[in-house]
């Protein structure tokens, strides 16, 4: 177990176990990961580097972005990009412990994410950007990119990508 000082905020000291899982189980449960794991870092230590280099990255995205409103809680893409952040971390994690379709779909959500808070943004669409926020309304990918051609936005941005 890391010690109390490997964290940057420990709140309260930690009793010890109360609730312990059976040796079997746990070695069940985490002896195939950790063996790939290993493999994996052993075949492709800079590929999971970069990727984890790139998730310090967009954490650095996430602040700049969220600089650029007064309240970034009302900003669709500062509260995309923030969702996305986690989905970057747990990627990298996923594809380092063998999860490769879960890796992927968090690629997935990444774009998903982005995409919708680009459209909120684009829009200015109030009402489905609540609705988004506080999961009230299911909000995809489809409903992102259905009108994204339709705003000069994204003419801008699709002539700076490379053919």
């Amino acid at each position: 177990m890391l010690e109390r000082r490997d964290f940057a905020v420990a709140p309260g000291r930690y009793l010890g176990p109360t609730n312990l899982i059976d040796k079997p189980t746990w070695k069940s449960i985490v002896g195939l990961p950790d063996d790939v794991s290993i493999r994996t870092s052993d075949k492709y230590g800079s590929q999971l580097q970069q990727m984890w280099e790139y998730w310090g990255m967009w954490t650095r995205v996430v602040l700049g972005v969220q600089a650029l409103s007064i309240d970034p809680t009302k900003s669709p893409t500062a509260m995309a990009a923030y969702k996305a952040s986690d989905e970057f971390q747990a990627a990298t994690y996923c594809a380092l412990v063998g999860f490769y379709r879960v890796a992927f779909s968090c690629l997935r959500n990444v774009l998903e994410q982005m995409a919708i808070g680009a459209r909120l943004a684009m829009t200015s669409d109030a009402t489905s950007f609540a609705d988004w926020r506080n999961g009230e309304d299911r909000i995809g990918f489809r409903w992102a990119a259905a009108c994204m051609s339709r705003y000069s936005a994204f003419f801008t941005i699709e002539s700076m990508l490379p053919d």
